[in-house]
């Protein structure tokens, strides 16, 4: 590094020599900037584009070896960003590098700071020293026990991806290349990765014995997870259990003699479920998501005998108990000859409803309700524990299967016979509202829910207290929460996510799925970091949870994120001044909308403002591409809200900008789009936004065929001019067919 350092003079005057002799076609870069070679041009273009007359230093850029810098020690996006007298230098290995450098020189500048660096980004590795209790972590050698054949086979494949990955990531960290051994070992010192199953499935704790580190962990993946989590801890590695992995750089890293820690997740189960244009990114050997061996039901429409909408079954027909049982019985006997074993690998029978709240009326099935507190679920639950009862009749070894049902669509308020042990409920919240806590309390209005009552009756009270009251009857109750705010218009749930999460934990539910499906144009990733957060540590306060969110926010989106969070600031007050919607949010009944559209019309140009600003301060490439999704909503969302009032009105030039922003928001998909392959989706007219993994929201690439050929129902409820204009004529004539 001292060798770089000195060269820095030489580099000045090489850049300026090539800058002034080189034969070179007419740059587009300012006079103040001088670059080594061509892969240095396109950051030249971009700053003399962003500082414009704010651009006041000498600036040299180098990429690569092209001024005769060896960066061969330097990650690819690593460089050095240093000024030397009146003049800044950039040298970086790659372009990614000189990227990063320039944004950061940039935002300096913009935002008034000083521009006196002297960073030295990524070179090396990015812990420069490591010991654990004082010895230098080379001197250690990583033990973990051989196969347990008690165990289930992945059970034995987590603790042996646990010492590879802790091998692998130390190497990776600080080029230590530790050995490892499988089963006994005097080695000293020693990483020593044990079972404890006092630990449960999951849990894990670490601790030293002397000079040896010793990591313990739950039956199933304890150990992987106490290997991610140590290195979270102790070495400042951000995210690695779950998200964009980044471990900070450090000179020296000591972790002490006394270091200890215990972590239990508070689930069984959890699955984030996300659907974004790019998985995060992560150093983990395995995936973090979902965890457990156990999910939540899925409708069992081929063991019921009947198809998807075609309604639920007749729970006291005793011909088609028999048949189901049949159909039952060949399902687990072609699994135990298809290989696999009870326990191991076929845990669970799902004979869960059918997607449909049309439940049987005959007089015993009415009969059962009534005896059940007027309840859909009674006879569901008395018939899954009669098959349970005549299934292991048949055979001991089915009484290690668990068999799965839901509380949904119209059977969510609890019966009074109590599922037995081996049936698991899920509870889904679908129909609940998404704006206020699950616990309830907060909501202001109640609204109809599909296949108990379509009057305004129900809110979030009502949920919180049915799904209180199974947890109470039984221990194997499992939540399949809602959150689909997957269309183009987001909706916001940060205000929710710490007391929903927190409030499964105190029902003592046995696991969770979340389905917050996300198409990459919001803000899931953070939502799903926080919750997974959470899991590990509900004991996390407000105060903990708001910084860790701010944290995260500015590590996905950069400098700007402050502004992101005044957005955030709008769209929650519009979403409150709302009132209460359900969980489909764009889906809610007309004038139940997921926000006051007005309040966000007027709100409309700060908004474009705050995120426009966030956009222009991100520090790379990947902060630029998702401040970029996140602005879709925004622009998408406002054009909704504000279109039909500057229509009445006649106000062209209101219309004009209304139109620039939604062909922004186009132009914005159809980029994130490209990069990642999904091009099928646009068409000449339209683009395909997913909403679920099942449905699509279409949208229209004009501003005036998305108002007129799907906004105009909504017409009445959004703000309007003091006349409401007809229809354009080419319009109208569409709208009578």
């Amino acid at each position: 590094m001292k060798r770089i350092c000195a060269l820095f003079l030489g580099l000045i005057l090489l850049l300026s020599a090539l800058s002034s002799c080189a034969a070179r076609p007419e740059k587009h870069y300012s006079d103040k900037i001088s670059v080594s070679s061509s892969d240095a041009e396109d950051c030249a273009v971009w700053l003399t584009d962003r500082l414009g007359e704010s651009l006041r230093d000498r600036v040299y850029i180098s990429v690569g070896d092209s001024a005769g810098f060896d960066m061969s020690s330097f990650e690819n996006d690593g460089y050095i960003l240093k000024r030397d007298g009146n003049g800044i230098v950039i040298a970086a290995k790659t372009s990614v590098g000189a990227d990063i450098a320039v944004r950061k020189y940039a935002n300096a500048v913009d935002l008034g700071k000083g521009t006196d660096f002297n960073i030295t980004y990524h070179e090396g590795y990015r812990i420069k020293k490591l010991t654990l209790a004082g010895r230098d972590i080379s001197e250690y050698t990583v033990v973990y026990p051989e196969s347990d054949p008690e165990l289930r086979s992945s059970a034995n494949s987590y603790m042996q991806y646990a010492a590879a990955d802790l091998q692998r990531l130390i190497a990776k960290a600080c080029g230590a290349s530790l050995a490892l051994v499988c089963g006994e070992s005097d080695a000293s010192p020693r990483i020593e990765l044990r079972r404890s199953e006092e630990l449960g499935l999951h849990g894990y704790r670490y601790f030293f014995e002397g000079d040896s580190l010793i990591i313990e962990g739950g039956s199933e993946d304890g150990c992987l997870n106490g290997v991610y989590r140590f290195l979270e801890h102790e070495l400042n590695w951000e995210c690695l259990s779950f998200g964009d992995s980044l471990l900070a750089e450090a000179d020296y890293i000591d972790v002490p003699a006394d270091a200890a820690r215990t972590e239990q997740p508070v689930f069984d189960w959890a699955w984030l479920y996300f659907m974004a244009y790019e998985q995060f990114k992560t150093d983990r050997t395995t995936t973090a998501n979902p965890y457990g061996k156990i999910d939540q039901a899925m409708h069992g429409d081929q063991l019921l005998g009947t198809t998807h909408w075609a309604g639920q079954i007749c729970y006291t027909d005793e011909d088609r108990f028999y048949a189901v049982y049949d159909r039952v019985i060949d399902y687990i006997v072609n699994n135990i000859r298809a290989g696999k074993v009870i326990g191991e690998d076929f845990f669970a029978v799902s004979l869960a409803q059918v997607d449909e709240a049309k439940y049987c009326r005959c007089k015993q099935c009415l009969t059962v309700v009534k005896e059940e507190g007027g309840v859909n679920s009674g006879p569901v639950i008395r018939w899954m524990n009669r098959m349970v009862e005549e299934v292991n009749a048949t055979d001991d070894a089915y009484r290690a299967l668990i068999y799965k049902c839901y509380a949904y669509h119209g059977s969510q308020p609890p019966c009074k016979t109590a599922p037995v042990d081996q049936v698991w409920v899920t509870f889904c919240t679908d129909g609940a509202c998404s704006n206020h806590i699950l616990r309830g309390g907060d909501c202001n209005d109640r609204f109809g829910l599909y296949g108990l009552s379509e009057e305004p009756i129900y809110n979030n009270d009502s949920f919180g207290s049915w799904l209180k009251q199974w947890t109470d009857m039984s221990d194997n109750i499992y939540v399949w929460l809602y959150a689909l705010d997957c269309s183009p218009r987001q909706y916001t749930i940060f205000e929710t996510i710490y007391d929903d999460i927190q409030f499964l934990s105190e029902c003592g539910v046995r696991g969770f799925f979340w389905q917050h499906q996300s198409n990459g144009l919001g803000f899931n990733r953070i939502n799903f970091q926080l919750a997974y957060q959470l899991i590990w540590n509900t004991d996390m306060t407000r105060d903990e949870f708001n910084a860790l969110k701010e944290h995260l926010l500015e590590k996905e989106y950069g400098e700007g994120y402050t502004y992101i969070l005044e957005y955030f600031d709008i769209l929650q007050q519009a979403q409150d001044k709302s009132g209460c919607w359900n969980c489909w949010g764009y889906g809610a009944p007309k004038g139940a909308d997921e926000r006051d559209q007005a309040y966000y019309a007027e709100n409309f140009d700060l908004s474009v403002e705050l995120l426009e600003r966030a956009l222009v301060l991100a520090g790379d490439k990947k902060q630029v591409d998702l401040c970029s999704r996140l602005t879709v909503h925004m622009l998408y969302s406002g054009c909704y809200a504000a279109y039909f009032e500057a229509y009445d009105n006649n106000d062209t030039a209101r219309l004009e900008e209304l139109n620039a922003r939604y062909s922004r928001a186009i132009d914005r998909i159809i980029t994130a789009y490209n990069a990642v392959g999904w091009g099928w989706l646009v068409s000449a007219d339209t683009i395909n936004i997913y909403s679920t993994d099942y449905a699509q929201v279409t949208i229209y690439r004009s501003l005036e065929d998305m108002a007129w050929k799907s906004w105009a129902e909504d017409r009445d409820y959004l703000p309007q001019g003091e006349t409401q204009r007809p229809m354009p004529d080419k319009y109208a004539e569409d709208a009578k067919v």
